[in-house]
């Protein structure tokens, strides 16, 4: 598939840009020190490549699985390219004993997943983090007290406050203006830190507000991440200078504004970047095959506007794709499956220290964790994305989520229209805050797991220490299954729920070492409290629920007044909907050129009448989530559950209508392209807009 977008150049609309200088589509409904600005996310404009030129011929498929052959004649051709232009491989099956490294503003295309297959027996260095296919700028690898000579580093003294778009550095170097992640970091609750130093002194202290800790036995039931932020320091979000002025200290105008609203001078706040970036390339439309090696399918590190779209990819031994020190990265339009083995993990895409990631319309099968924010993606959208049998062993009987909130410092993200088993704030690597949930369709079950009860099958789990989460126009849960609308500890002791803890809509406040984990910590008596919650359909009262009660007006620290409607608008973070033939309006994937399908636009919501998600109710996949009796294999089928305010999202309808992929997600990897699933944005045919003129980028000292 050849996506055509508009696409404004990074100088440009880093310029244009002004975060909050308009309303937010939540306006009226979250308090504006909740939310965050969702619209700048993914690649200013789009991604470029459609409107990019061919470099070289094309490179015919070769090796052989018996025999796989050097990726030289792959990076070769990556490296004689010239900017804007794209590698393409030809159709057949590539075996490859080596890892393809990219370069700035160069793609690597395929002919589609289902045709061009790349088959690895060995894999890249990446930086430290190996990967079939590597993007990667300079070594952010940040663990322990500092960066250990692998980026520079700055005190930040100036900017703190929330929405603030100029902070001060008491240096800048290697600092290229709208190139360069700069990570803002700082210690954690109870902490404190002084300038010039990394360290952090003292233990962490639970201030009943925003609370940011990743210390054992008081917020998490296993260990800290240390491997993604620096020690004692998960608070994290990412920025992009746009200009830089002074001779030190430095005035840095930055975008996105600053988003977190507890940064504090006393707690030693300070800036770390990687030396170089790789910037305005991707992978497109093409098959990875890592099953036998290697952890990644696709590494993105120290990347700004880097992609991977219409990408099939199978068994990665980690993540498929793992997004690390990046800014406007986007991973869309792509399929993702995993074939069980016991000596594997299984995450699909990760997103890690990132600003303004796009994780959109991506199909999941198998995946253990299908999307996982393991540390500080502040403002960051996974939306619109389908998974299914989100599987882990035979042996366990327990339900993996779809989204999971995994370390300290995971803020203002969003999760938008995305259908799974379950949405999961976990305490085992850290705590979790201001986060929103709007329009998904999580019914808490999946079908292959054995028997679940009380084996994490709540659709909506926040544990401990998860706060002023806001939770908006979602439908969950399975009326033959859960019977409890939520499950609260009564105090930071408690070690059950009397109503039958996992059987119900919203697991809020409990330690996870309630499920047996191998350190303890504290159930949290606030997560409950500070949750804003609006317009949810859940199957226990089988009705919407417009309960002021559920908002929570007198918070000392984040107050929400009740909104004044029920009306909500259709997304959080895509203001732009266009003309599609035959089906309305929608985003630029919702019409199925094989089947003609185009869903609703919103797909899910109190707003939603009549959705087709329906549920085998006999036959080889009961349970199960399907569109149609013929989906069941002979058996029986509701077409309308939930209320009937779900209706499939084009990735489902992709999974199961053109690529018959089976109800519960047994089975085998289907055949994919995206060509197939998703027609391409009408407003390709024109020609991207002309830059601004007489503008000119500072250089940094």
């Amino acid at each position: 598939m050849r996506r055509r977008l508009l696409f404004f150049p990074l100088i440009s609309i880093s310029l244009l840009f002004s975060t909050f200088s308009r309303a937010q589509q939540w306006s009226g409904i979250i308090a504006p020190a909740r939310a965050t600005d969702w619209s700048t996310v993914g690649i200013p404009g789009g991604i470029p490549s459609g409107l990019w030129t061919q470099c070289g011929s094309t490179i015919a498929a070769y090796g052989s699985s018996g025999s796989p052959a050097s990726p030289s004649t792959i990076n070769n051709a990556i490296t004689s390219c010239g900017s804007s232009q794209y590698v393409l491989l030809g159709s057949g099956d590539f075996y490859l004993n080596g890892g393809i490294t990219l370069k700035s503003h160069v793609v690597l295309r395929g002919q589609g997943a289902n045709s061009t297959r790349i088959h690895f027996s060995a894999v890249g260095g990446c930086n430290g983090w190996d990967a079939a296919i590597c993007m990667a700028g300079g070594n952010t690898y940040a663990s322990g007290s500092s960066c250990g000579g692998a980026c520079s580093e700055a005190d930040w003294t100036g900017g703190l406050a929330q929405r603030s778009t100029q902070i001060t550095l008491s240096s800048v170097a290697n600092i290229t203006p709208n190139l360069t992640p700069i990570v803002l970091d700082q210690c954690e609750t109870g902490f404190s830190g002084t300038t010039g130093t990394d360290t952090c002194t003292g233990s962490a202290a639970d201030n009943s507000n925003v609370f940011v800790c990743d210390t054992a036995s008081t917020c998490i039931t296993q260990t800290a991440n240390t491997g993604l932020y620096r020690t004692n320091r998960a608070q994290e979000e990412v920025v992009v200078a746009t200009a830089i002025s002074g001779s030190g200290p430095y005035t840095v105008t930055i975008t996105p504004a600053i988003r977190n609203p507890n940064w504090s001078s006393g707690q030693g706040p300070r800036a770390w970047w990687p030396t170089s970036t790789i910037t305005t390339t991707g992978v497109e439309n093409l098959l990875i095959d890592q099953s036998t090696v290697g952890q990644r399918s696709v590494t993105a590190m120290s990347c700004n506007a880097c992609w991977v779209a219409g990408v099939a990819s199978t068994t990665a031994n980690y993540y498929h794709i793992q997004n690390y020190v990046t800014v406007h990265d986007v991973v869309r339009d792509s399929y993702f499956y995993w074939s069980y083995s016991s000596s594997q993990q299984s995450y699909g895409i990760g997103g890690d220290v990132s600003a303004d990631l796009l994780i959109e319309n991506n199909i999941m099968q198998g995946v253990t964790d299908p999307i996982a924010f393991d540390a500080g993606c502040a403002g960051c959208v996974a939306a619109y994305n389908f998974s299914v049998n989100q599987y882990f062993s035979p042996s366990l009987a327990y339900l993996f989520p779809m989204i999971q909130f995994h370390s300290a410092g995971t803020h203002m993200i969003l999760s938008e229209g995305n259908i799974g088993g379950q949405i999961l704030l976990d305490d085992i690597h850290g705590t979790h805050d201001l986060d929103t949930f709007f329009r998904n369709y999580m019914n808490g079950y999946e079908p292959n797991n054995g028997s679940q009860t009380n084996k994490n099958t709540s659709p909506f789990g926040l544990s401990a220490f998860s706060r002023y989460m806001n939770l908006i126009g979602n439908v969950s849960g399975t009326s033959s299954y859960h019977t409890t609308y939520q499950c609260v500890p009564a105090s930071s002791s408690t070690t059950s729920c009397s109503s039958g803890q996992f059987l119900d809509i919203y697991d809020l406040g409990w330690a996870s070492n309630t499920l047996g984990q191998s350190q303890g910590s504290n159930n949290d008596t606030r997560t409950a409290p500070t949750l804003f919650r609006w317009g949810n359909y859940d199957t226990v009262n089988n009705d919407v629920q417009w309960n002021s009660a559920e908002v929570p007006t007198t918070d000392p620290y984040y107050p929400n007044a009740v909104p004044s409607s029920h009306t909500l608008p259709p997304s959080f973070y895509s203001g732009i909907t266009i003309p599609i033939a035959g089906c309305g309006t929608g985003l630029s994937f919702w019409k199925n050129p094989t089947s003609g399908i185009c869903p609703p636009y919103p797909t899910i919501g109190p707003d939603v009448t009549g959705g087709n998600i329906g549920i085998c109710t006999s036959g080889t996949y009961v349970n199960s989530r399907a569109l149609s009796s013929a989906q069941c294999n002979g058996g029986s089928f509701t077409a309308t559950t939930n209320g009937g305010y779900g209706h499939a999202s084009p990735a489902m309808v992709c999974y199961l209508n053109t690529m018959s992929g089976t109800p519960d997600g047994t089975g085998s990897m289907r055949t994919f392209n995206a060509a197939a699933c998703y027609a391409n944005d009408p407003l390709s045919s024109d020609p991207p807009p002309a830059a601004p003129t007489g503008l000119a980028a500072q250089v940094s000292p």
